[in-house]
């Protein structure tokens, strides 16, 4: 018990007693779709637990298809999936006067059930663009729910678990591995749009993490001191920057040479 409140009071430890159940409570209090773009992202995730690591482009006269989709990027999904966007709104106009709109919204997607063989083209542009990388926990989370059950809104919120488990872990290596500043990067880590993120399918909070990460990284290199670093120094470092590239293809200029400063830079800063 001692050495657990020992590690909880480190900054590594600090981070993940506040990350998760905060990160949890968001998790069940946030609505679907409140986080931007989330039905996008949780329609490429879903792609990739079935598998299907690269999207869809309709062109030309493509049969059982209307041409609005035409020129669209995203996938052959289940159509159920869609239940995740509410009902329609003839059926919210329709509905009892005395069932308020939220726990109708809420009960059409709960009854969702997916059905494999039912599918049509959904189109998600906006995150058809990224790698599967940023999309791995999510499409794990969702591939599990899917062994379990046939329900939508469980797959969804498998995803965010997922999503917030494997966001968490990298801030916590990232923390760990940093040689000073622990405490800085933990409040930046703890920040609230920072905390939104983790819980949610976005592809930005292991993105986010795999920043921090990258970044302990590289000031590790920078507070060796006098010991030369090694060709061995820099492989996770070029990993990572690889990851980032695939997770977000901007990044890729992360790895270009620049001024790093000189000595006395790099000892100010190692000592803080």
């Amino acid at each position: 018990m001692r050495n657990l409140l020992r590690g909880m009071l480190r900054p590594e430890g600090l981070f993940v007693a506040l990350a998760i159940p905060f990160g949890l409570i968001l998790l069940l209090l946030t609505p679907p779709l409140q986080v931007p773009d989330e039905g996008e992202h949780f329609y490429r995730a879903y792609q990739i637990s079935e598998g299907v690591l690269f999207p869809l482009k309709m062109t030309g006269n493509v049969p059982n298809y209307p041409n609005r989709e035409h020129g669209r990027t995203g996938g052959r999904l289940p159509e159920s999936l869609r239940r995740i966007e509410g009902p329609p709104e003839v059926e919210l106009r329709s509905a009892s006067s005395g069932v308020s709109r939220r726990r109708l919204q809420f009960q059409w997607i709960r009854e969702g059930s997916i059905d494999p063989d039912a599918r049509v083209f959904i189109s998600f542009s906006n995150t058809a663009v990224y790698s599967p990388l940023p999309y791995l926990p999510q499409a794990a989370g969702i591939l599990l729910a899917r062994v379990c059950t046939r329900s939508v809104i469980v797959c969804f919120y498998a995803g965010r678990l997922a999503n917030l488990l494997a966001s968490v872990f990298v801030f916590w290596l990232a923390i760990r591995t940093l040689p000073a500043m622990k405490c800085l990067v933990v409040s930046l880590a703890v920040m609230p749009m920072s905390i939104y993120l983790l819980p949610s399918l976005s592809a930005d909070a292991p993105t986010n993490a795999l920043v921090f990460l990258f970044i302990a990284h590289i000031l590790r290199l920078a507070c060796r001191g006098d010991h030369p670093a090694t060709w061995r120094d820099f492989v996770p470092l070029f990993f990572l920057g690889c990851l980032l590239s695939l997770a977000k293809p901007g990044y890729a200029s992360t790895g270009k040479p620049q001024n790093m400063g000189n000595k006395q830079e790099h000892q100010g800063v190692c000592r803080c």
